[in-house]
Parts: C-alpha cells; sequence; structure tokens
C-alpha cells in the first residue's frame, strides 16, 4: 500500500523552517512513511498554493509585521477549501494558542520546538491523517499493474485463492486472501461474512441478512451474516461518528 503525506508549512523564519523539515524527516523516516513538504514565509504565497492537496498544515500564528495576516486568520481561509486538513499551530507563546481551536487546530507547539514535543503533536496528528487519507494499493494480475485508492473500492468478495475487487470502473481479480486484505485496509471497511468486505462510505442499507450498497446511481446487495452483524453494526457507527 503505497501512503504519502503532504505538508504544507508557513514559517517565515528560515531557521525554524530547516529545523521543523528536519524533525519531519527523523519523525517519517521512524514511521517508515514517505512525505513531501513545501514551506512558505508569507500568507499570500501559502494561500496562492493548492492548500486542498495538504494532509497536514503547520502554521506560526506571529508572521512578519508587514504580513496582512496571522496564522489564525490564515486557517480560517483554509477551513473554506479543506474541512478535514490537519493543522498544528506553532508559536512563541500560548496567548494566541486557545485561538486555534476555533478552526478545528488540532493541537499547537510552543517555540522553540523540542523533537519530543514534535513527535507527540505528529503522532496525535498521524491518527487523525491516517483516517482520512485516500490510501492506495498496488495491485499486479495478468492483465497488467494496477494502481486502485479504497474510495474505488466499493466491496471485496473471496472466490477461493483469489479476491474479486468490485470498484466503480468494474470488476477486477487478484490473487490473495481476506486476511491479507484484512490486514491492508483501514478501518473505512467491515467484514459482512467470511468472503465480503465493504467499503462502510456506501452502505445505504441494513437489512436482515444482507447490507445494500450504493454507488453513483448503482445498487449492490452482500450477505450479512449472524456472526458479523453486531461487528458490522458497530464498525459503520464508529465510521457514522466520525464524518
Amino acid at each position: 500500500m503505497v501512503v504519502k503525506i503532504n505538508i504544507g508549512l508557513l514559517e517565515n523564519e528560515q531557521k525554524e523552517v530547516e529545523s521543523t523539515k528536519q524533525m519531519l524527516q527523523t519523525f517519517f523516516s521512524s514511521q517508515g512513511l514517505d512525505f513531501s513538504s513545501e514551506s512558505f514565509s508569507n500568507s499570500n504565497d501559502f494561500l496562492a498554493s493548492n492548500v486542498q492537496k495538504y494532509d497536514l498544515i503547520i502554521l506560526d500564528i506571529l508572521l512578519d509585521n508587514d504580513d496582512p495576516m496571522n496564522g489564525i486568520d490564515v486557517a480560517k481561509e483554509i477551513r473554506k477549501v479543506n474541512k478535514h486538513v490537519v493543522i498544528i499551530f506553532v508559536t512563541k507563546t500560548a496567548q494566541f494558542a486557545l485561538d486555534g481551536y476555533k478552526v478545528d487546530a488540532i493541537d499547537y507547539i510552543l517555540k522553540p520546538l523540542t523533537y519530543e514535543d514534535f513527535y507527540l503533536k505528529l503522532v496525535k496528528a498521524m491518527n487523525v491523517i491516517k483516517f482520512h487519507i485516500d490510501k492506495e494499493f498496488v495491485l499486479k494480475n495478468m492483465d497488467g499493474i494496477f494502481k486502485i485508492k479504497e474510495s474505488e473500492i466499493i466491496y471485496i468478495e473471496v472466490k477461493r485463492h483469489y479476491l474479486d475487487f468490485h470498484l466503480k470502473t468494474g470488476v477486477k481479480a487478484f490473487r490473495g486472501s481476506m486476511k491479507e486484505v484484512s490486514q491492508e485496509l483501514t478501518d473505512k471497511f467491515a467484514k459482512t461474512s467470511n468472503s465480503f468486505i465493504v467499503n462502510l462510505h456506501y452502505t445505504k442499507l441494513i437489512k436482515k441478512d444482507g447490507v445494500v450498497l450504493e454507488c453513483e446511481g448503482n445498487s449492490y446487495e452482500v450477505p450479512l451474516t449472524k456472526l458479523f452483524k453486531n461487528s458490522f453494526i458497530l464498525a459503520l457507527e464508529n465510521y457514522s461518528g466520525r464524518n
């Protein structure tokens, strides 16, 4: 599974930029994750970038005196176009940090940054990011190599030693097992039986012995066994509570 975390950094002090990037490198290397980062020194350049592409944004609250905005103002603009991106504020004083919660910032860090504190904030951020990120599989069969995002998967059916991926674009079969695919998928998915695992996002209706899925005007029904009914309902409730 391929995961790359995109990070935007707004910081007007170059020394802090270099320090933050070094700590990001240390953290993501320790987690075995890939990431990319872009840094900006003023609010205009930052907001002119594609802020919708970021999974994590790190904002300095107090920018240069000649900057027309502060970090809180920037966050308000970000929220107009990106509701889910994780925001962490960096500040020299906690005086303004509480304002960050008004724009759903996950936390703030006091300068000077230490790796120990930064590490804890990043772990917290990644727990949120992992839920919202659209993970991508690289799968291979006789027809070639395919990149498939979780959002493209409606449900997966096990047929002996093969997995039928029912996608928005059709069905593709790959060799594998339910155990293997269950370990790779996030908690956006849940089993309805020993042979079916569904994308909770597309769940429309739970019946006595089946689950109805809807995607782009098409309906699908998969079996729901007694063994998995309670765990499936709980998984759906947890998923719905985070959306």
